[in-house]
């Protein structure tokens, strides 16, 4: 397997796990729906979809990162049983034992044996084609869905901009443009949000329900759930569970914004709001991508409407096991995600070196350094060096150091050269570092006569 094919296995098996534990959550979390429902607030019911949205995303920062390849510390054997390991190592490696092309008497370099792409190449491939396809999509329709509406934006005027400051004050105040080309009131943009209304005349009283909604959506940052949202549907889009995931958390969205406004409101407030729905639910509904419409369509109109007039305050105990429910199922989440992972990464009995931990990296790091200065000090003579250290506590304690060299003799004071050099670079005493080497034709040899 080239190094190429091993990364690819390491997003596979990254993408796996994380749409494995995302599905196994989202099961949970519909299985227990119908027990809860009106139980907890609205806002609960929203929030513990967010652990599923994290469980999605989460190992992104390994995929970013490319996983460490390098290999584990491994107690020193015989000179021809490492030999034999990096002659295996080297024909799909070549750059971390910073092996020569080629001999100095023209004889054949390594051989290179062609691989036909994988199962868990062809899904990559497959994958990555799908989730451009799909975030480029939402991106066009999003891109030419604002273009449209700039080219049809009106300021509001000025009673209209007066209310909406005394609803959300003047320094956080979004824009507020009249546009024909929007059905319904909508709330777009994430770093200059704008709420986007009808063409049309609006009662003070409606248009006051119509702008705390939009605000309320504004305050909680909807619209970059609804990014994270867009981003679970590119990278997972050939999950099913990921589109019923993605219209429950809208749903609920929707009904924790109502529930936000009219817990303000009188019993009037109240009736007003659902007057404000249903008024807006009589004009025609189109979908608007990645924005916030107060109605995105008129069956889930007699649900909302049902929650605003049942609407009551819950007791504090309520909201405490709620918060207590909520903590229980983001922790759930990490452990199965941490699970998941070490589960989806076994590779058929042979540990996958993927530790990203402070003291790999380092070790990975000074192993380079250490494999490049060696190299460096005698390019005449040394073919290949390999390098492996082994730690303890978190601290590297000995190094194991194989050299190629053309020769293959190396006297005392070539051999205390290098292990001062070993020395220097990682602070170790020489007693601590053990150093072997081998003529290049013989290792070239041992890989030759391989059928």
């Amino acid at each position: 397997m080239s190094v190429a094919e091993e990364y690819v296995m390491e997003i596979v098996k990254l993408i796996l796990a994380m749409t494995l534990t995302g599905s196994t959550v989202s099961f949970f979390l519909f299985a227990i729906k119908p027990i809860i429902k009106n139980k907890p607030p609205k806002a609960f019911q929203y929030y513990m979809w967010f652990p599923v949205i994290m469980a999605f995303l989460l190992p992104l920062s390994q995929i970013v990162a490319i996983p460490a390849l390098g290999s584990p510390a491994m107690p020193m054997k015989s000179t021809q049983d490492i030999a034999q390991w990096i002659v295996d190592k080297a024909s799909v490696q070549p750059i971390d034992f910073l092996l020569a092309p080629q001999m100095e008497n023209g004889q054949e370099a390594l051989k290179t044996t062609a691989h036909f792409p994988n199962v868990a190449t062809v899904f990559f491939l497959f994958w990555q084609l799908g989730m451009i396809l799909f975030f480029s999509f939402q991106i066009v329709c999003y891109a030419l869905y604002v273009q449209r509406l700039k080219k049809y934006n009106r300021n509001a005027n000025q009673q209209e901009m007066e209310l909406l400051h005394g609803l959300s004050g003047s320094k956080n105040a979004p824009g507020l443009y009249k546009n024909p080309a929007a059905a319904t009131p909508v709330l777009v943009g994430i770093f200059r949000p704008a709420i986007i209304l009808p063409d049309k005349k609006y009662e003070d009283i409606e248009l006051q329900s119509i702008l705390l909604h939009e605000i309320t959506h504004m305050r909680k940052h909807d619209i970059v759930i609804k990014w994270l949202l867009i981003l679970v549907g590119a990278l997972h889009w050939f999950n099913p569970v990921t589109y019923f995931v993605r219209r429950e958390i809208d749903r609920a969205c929707e009904l924790a914004c109502d529930e936000s406004v009219i817990k303000k409101l009188d019993n009037a407030g109240r009736q007003h709001y659902g007057n404000a729905l249903i008024m807006v639910a009589a004009d025609i509904i189109r979908k608007v991508p990645i924005s916030m419409p107060m109605l995105k369509d008129k069956k889930n109109l007699k649900e909302r409407l049902n929650a605003i007039m049942k609407h009551k305050d819950f007791p504090k105990k309520t909201i405490y096991l709620s918060g207590i429910l909520l903590v229980a199922i983001l922790c759930g989440t990490f452990y199965l995600g941490i699970a998941r992972s070490l589960t989806v990464q076994k590779n058929e009995g042979m540990a996958a070196v993927t530790d990203s931990t402070p003291i790999q990296e380092q070790k990975v790091q000074k192993e380079i350094e250490l494999m490049q200065a060696l190299y460096d000090y005698d390019k005449e003579n040394i073919v290949g060096v390999w390098v492996a250290l082994e730690d303890s506590d978190n601290e590297i304690i000995s190094a194991n150091i194989f050299v190629v060299s053309k020769d293959g003799i190396m006297d005392a004071k070539e051999q205390d050269k290098i292990e001062a050099i070993a020395s220097g670079h990682l602070n170790l005493d020489a007693q601590n570092i053990s150093l072997q080497y081998m003529d290049s034709e013989t290792f070239y040899a041992q890989e030759l006569q391989k059928p």
